[in-house]
């Protein structure tokens, strides 16, 4: 379940950023998120030793028989650990600088995360 969280978290976060219209609020969240973000990862990299909360399957396109298969192991643990760590440091880092439009920006980098998160994670080809 905590690779599972691990994806949806900066995903649900970044979609919800484009509603944020707030300079100063985008930034709180977007920088909450990837927080929260980090601590699933650490959470996921050392905390929890069950193989179960480490993976996550469902049946998707079943007519090419494939599943929706999320696991940290290994290679993605790592990396996810390295993705968490960057994007508070890329965040904080950016917070003096301005956007025309904040929310685009922040809501873009979340995503960018998830999908980074979903690459290290992924176990079928169709999902990658």
């Amino acid at each position: 379940m905590i690779v599972l969280l691990l994806f949806l978290v900066p995903l649900i976060g970044g979609l919800l950023s484009f509603f944020l219209k707030n300079d100063r609020t985008v930034r709180s969240w977007a920088l909450l998120i990837s927080f929260f973000t980090l601590g699933l990862a650490i959470a996921g990299n050392g905390l929890v030793k069950n193989a179960d909360a480490l993976s996550f399957s469902a049946s998707w396109l079943g007519t090419l028989n494939s599943n929706f298969a999320l696991q940290l192991d290994g290679l993605s643990q790592i990396l996810c650990l390295l993705t968490g760590i960057a994007y508070p440091v890329i965040l904080i880092s950016t917070w003096n600088s301005t956007y025309r439009k904040p929310n685009n920006f922040f809501g873009l980098m979340l995503l960018a995360q998830a999908g980074l998160i979903g690459v290290f994670t992924s176990i079928d080809a169709l999902a990658f």
